[in-house]
């Protein structure tokens, strides 16, 4: 899930994997976490599932800070 048309199709290219577009920012990393599981659930996959979160964080000093959460589809969803 990227919002960067360009990352979408290099995800899928090299990793082989099916990416998801987003046509714009989702807001900040909690509504992105949450757009994610959403459309995992809807997808199919099961509260108990996990997935990897990843991004690229912009900070005050224009550098980036990478960021690797594991979270369960359930947990996000109730909170």
């Amino acid at each position: 899930m990227t919002n960067n048309a360009a990352t979408a199709r290099k995800l899928s290219v090299v990793w082989g994997i099916n990416e998801v577009y987003l046509d714009k920012e989702k807001g900040g990393i909690s509504e992105a976490v949450l757009h994610a599981a959403n459309y995992l659930k809807n997808e199919g996959l099961n509260d108990n599932d996990l997935f990897v979160f990843t991004a690229g964080v912009s900070n005050s000093k224009k550098q980036r800070t990478n960021l690797l959460e594991i979270r369960e589809i359930g947990e996000v969803l109730s909170s």
